[in-house]
């Protein structure tokens, strides 16, 4: 076989590679829990597919040239790699923790741990009571860990014993499994859990008091617990109605402009608010008067929709004019360190940019006289000139005379 046709070998094998390495760093991800923090989940997927494209081009490479036909020695190459990705998932998966279910469902160990007879009921400690599930060997340090709440708020008094629950997700199916539970920093007890790694409905019933059951003449001075399996069921959620179309007609407009985005993107909703706006006027004038900010900006927004408008929006329009004149006086007769001063020059300024922003295309369609309320504004503004929010007023309020003269 020519090196050309070696070469190609290679590159089809490196694809092949790169596609299996991929699928299988993607099962490791879940398998090994890897987090996605900072992107460390995506780097690795991307490195295992590198590697993988690397390794399949060089082996492609190198076991086509023990062969003289293209397909054969394609066939070899791809096999080999398929077969060294298969070997490796199989090991991959058999060391991974993954966790068991039973119908799809992820799987909860209930615990209850029966105190030694004579024990007080135990106090709530926050932080400081748990079941510890762990997987690893049986005589060495564990591999892997879970820990869950132990709920001594609810112990019960059962046959002279006081009885405590608890649980923890069961995050895998290797063997072998203990449970550690703690009611304090002195008062703990370890067990062996025995259970399929896949179990069964079976096990969802409580299991036998233990060690009892396995150990004769367990001393009831000792701590011994029972355990059963509990799927965890998501609760369906019924659907959410949707507020918006729960309005009609006779609900209140500053209802309807709430949803309101003044640009259109949801077409019906927009036809539908304006439609509700042009037809109520009064209550447009009402809510242009609101002290409300939400409703104010968004019945503002409205107005500048508006391609014609009724005597009384206009009239609610020179009404906020007046009323940012009489604030603005109010203002000019505070100190500039008396309490709420700040806080009022920020309220004008930030209402009175949104009005000019409406007030100029609105006398543009009307074509009435416009400019008396800003002119009176100005000159108020221009009273307190020292102040950065007076000169924003008069910023907008200059704007807005130039754009009135066009």
């Amino acid at each position: 076989m020519s090196w050309l046709s070696s070469f190609f070998i290679g590159v089809l094998t490196a694809l092949l590679a790169g596609t299996a390495g991929g699928f299988l760093a993607a099962k490791c991800v879940d398998w090994y829990n890897i987090s996605s923090r900072e992107g460390a989940s995506g780097y690795f997927v991307i490195s295992i597919v590198l590697l993988s494209a690397f390794i399949g081009f060089f082996a492609g490479l190198i076991i086509s040239r023990y062969f003289t036909g293209f397909l054969t020695g394609f066939g070899a190459a791809s096999g080999s790699i398929l077969s060294l990705a298969g070997v490796i998932a199989l090991f991959a998966w058999g060391l991974a923790d993954i966790p068991p279910t039973i119908a799809g469902h992820d799987l909860n160990l209930v615990i209850e741990a029966r105190l030694p007879k004579g024990s007080q009921k135990p106090p709530v400690l926050e932080g400081k009571q748990f079941v510890w599930f762990e997987s690893g060997p049986r005589f060495g340090p564990s591999r892997a860990s879970r820990y869950g709440p132990l709920d001594t708020a609810n112990a019960r008094f059962e046959d002279g014993r006081w009885v405590v629950p608890g649980s923890v997700y069961i995050f895998t199916t290797r063997n072998s499994r203990r449970v550690a539970i703690a009611l304090d920093d002195k008062t703990a007890a370890g067990f062996e859990v025995t259970f399929p790694g896949h179990p069964g409905p079976k096990y969802k019933q409580w299991r036998q008091w233990l060690p009892n059951a396995e150990i004769p003449n367990w001393p009831d001075s000792n701590m011994s617990y029972r355990f059963r399996i509990e799927e965890v069921i998501p609760v369906a959620t019924p659907p959410v109605a949707d507020p918006f179309k729960a309005l009609t007609s006779e609900s209140p407009l500053r209802e309807w402009l709430r949803y309101f985005d003044g640009f259109g993107r949801q077409p019906e909703t927009y036809q539908a608010i304006m439609k509700q706006v042009e037809a109520r006027p009064a209550d447009l004038a009402e809510v242009l008067r609101s002290s409300n900010e939400e409703d104010y900006h968004q019945a503002l927004n409205a107005v500048y929709s508006l391609s014609s408008y009724d005597p009384q929006v206009v009239q609610a329009m020179r009404d906020v004019a007046a009323d940012f004149a009489q604030e603005i006086r109010k203002f000019n007769s505070m100190a500039p360190q008396e309490p709420g001063a700040e806080e009022l020059g920020a309220h004008i300024r930030d209402r009175f940019s949104h009005w000019c922003n409406t007030w100029g295309p609105m006398q543009n369609k009307i074509h009435a006289d416009g400019r008396t309320p800003v002119e009176e504004i100005l000159q108020l503004a221009s009273v307190r000139a020292e102040s950065p929010t007076m000169q924003a007023v008069a910023e907008s309020a200059r704007y807005l005379l130039a754009y009135l003269k066009q």
